[in-house]
């Protein structure tokens, strides 16, 4: 038998302070707990106390985005805390279309009137991520052309920081929308989208679980 002493690394002590002396300057030392991807579901109030379900998407890269359903039954995507857009627009900028849309929820009624209410025709994907992109940029008031800079542009900073799930996001999706898509798959997908729109719905009428997004 042959010992050997292995160097593990530094572990710094603690003072009577409570803190840690590492080159020189005290420091403190906490643990950062990571939420893990995935979607979760709650309800929440504004400054003015109106409440509104809400569903949060963790991605693998720790960005997110929020869609709320309000007492109108029409559903948003916060796109920043001050803006937010139709959860039409996303769809269609993700390459659905009105039909396509219609054809794949299980309250295909709320939809309609979502439809109907919406204001201003955007048909194609194309003027969606325009519109998508005004609102990221707070530039709504600036005449924007479709271009593929601005789709690269918008892919970078929306969809591949806030809608990568990662296989862990995948399964927890999977799971708590009752999807069957394969693991392998690892961003958002329209029927992603659309399914957690039908949950948000059941849970807006009582047929659902919140979720404690805080919960180990």
């Amino acid at each position: 038998v042959q010992e050997e002493a292995v160097r593990l690394g530094s572990i710094p002590w603690m003072n009577s302070q409570g803190t840690f002396i590492i080159n020189g300057i005290a420091r403190v030392l906490i643990n950062q707990i990571l939420r893990s991807p995935g979607i979760y579901y709650n309800r929440e109030s504004d400054q003015k106390g109106v409440s509104a379900y809400t569903s949060t998407v963790i991605s693998d890269r720790g960005g997110r985005f929020k869609s709320e359903m309000d007492k109108r039954d029409r559903i948003w995507v916060r796109i920043s805390k001050k803006r937010k857009v139709s959860i039409l627009i996303l769809l269609i900028a993700m390459g659905l279309n009105r039909k396509d849309i219609l054809q794949n929820v299980r309250y295909p009624k709320i939809f309609s009137n979502i439809l109907k209410k919406q204001k201003g025709a955007i048909e194609s994907s194309e003027d969606a991520i325009v519109e998508l992109y005004k609102h990221l940029y707070s530039a709504t008031d600036v005449d924007i052309v479709f271009s593929e800079s601005i789709f690269k542009e918008l892919q970078k900073r929306f969809f591949q920081h806030r809608c990568e799930l990662g296989r862990i996001g995948r399964r927890n999706s999977n799971i708590k929308l009752a999807l069957d898509v394969p693991e392998t798959e690892h961003f958002l997908l329209p029927q992603d989208v659309l399914a957690a729109a039908d949950h948000s719905i059941e849970i807006s009428y009582g047929m659902g679980n919140l979720d404690d997004i805080d919960h180990l």
